[in-house]
């Protein structure tokens, strides 16, 4: 019985971000449609609540008393909560900016992130050398908020919606000849 309730709250995070990250995705498109918020600046709000409110719940979290273990998860609980603002921020950006290449744009930056989820273990392996010492789990807490808060500002002041101007595929020698396609096409469908 144990595992099993334990088992439920360790997928509470994770129910709350996949619940959450359908309602902040219709929000921003609805921001957007009723041009409450120009793309570019709901991009960005949805951005800094996706990464500053995970920060602040890490932050929180390094400084609980051991014992506060409900209000640990609940914590938890917030933090993938507002991660789920992605679906309205980041998520969207790609094609923002590149509809020809964003499939390449989000390929490059899932690689980047899977390096970083090889390598943090390794570094709390360096530095977390007794699980039970909560100050070293407040220094990983707190590397962790620092990075959230860097995504932020360099989303805020790097960040664009506009098409990006390497998005034109027109004048390329890549791009196949209309004429060629229609030809090929066509003798297929006989």
């Amino acid at each position: 019985m144990i595992s099993l309730q334990n088992g439920v709250v360790s997928s509470l995070p994770f129910l709350a971000n996949f619940i959450l990250g359908f309602i902040f995705g219709y929000v921003a498109d609805t921001v957007i449609r009723k041009r409450i918020m120009s793309l570019e600046t709901c991009r960005k709000v949805f951005v800094t609540i996706s990464t500053v409110g995970p920060a602040i719940c890490l932050v929180s979290l390094s400084f609980l008393p051991e014992n506060a273990t409900i209000l640990s998860c609940v914590l938890m609980v917030l933090h993938q909560s507002f991660s789920a603002a992605y679906q309205g921020g980041i998520s969207m950006s790609y094609l923002d900016i590149s509809p020809n290449f964003c499939a390449i744009l989000m390929s490059i930056t899932n690689a980047v992130c899977t390096i970083c989820d090889i390598v943090v273990p390794l570094l709390v392996q360096v530095i977390v050398t007794d699980e039970s010492n909560k100050s070293q789990w407040t220094i990983i807490f707190l590397i962790a908020a620092a990075m959230y808060i860097f995504a932020t500002v360099a989303f805020v002041f790097l960040g664009s919606g506009k098409v990006q101007s390497w998005d034109d595929i027109t004048d390329k020698k890549a791009a196949v000849d209309s004429d060629d396609t229609e030809n090929c096409n066509t003798d297929i469908n006989k």
